[in-house]
């Protein structure tokens, strides 16, 4: 499955039909700037790596994990307010009384 950033900035569609149309499709980026030392830059201009993809890819699984540490959280929060606080000993001891 491609995603927007496979795209680049505009993608065009050719369909063939009775009139030739055209679909534009317009993707937004944002541009983020990240400094490293030099050593691990030159070490990263000898791989023949595409960096902004495996950095793209890093920060989209790190915003997953956070999202799910918020949901979780949030989950707990709430599991709190639910919670019923009763004695256990007592509600056997009613149990048992009411054979």
């Amino acid at each position: 499955m491609l995603s927007p950033w496979d795209l680049g900035d505009v993608s065009i569609r050719h369909t063939k039909s009775f009139y030739n149309v055209f679909h534009c499709v317009i993707l937004t980026s944002s541009v983020v700037t990240v400094r490293v030392p030099k050593e691990l830059k030159e070490k990263m201009k000898k791989l023949k790596v595409n960096w902004s993809k495996e950095i793209r890819k890093c920060i989209e699984e790190k915003v997953k994990d956070y999202e799910l540490l918020e949901t979780i959280d949030r989950v707990r929060k709430e599991a709190r307010k639910r919670k019923v606080k009763t004695d256990s000993a007592q509600l056997i001891g009613e149990d048992r009384e009411s054979r």
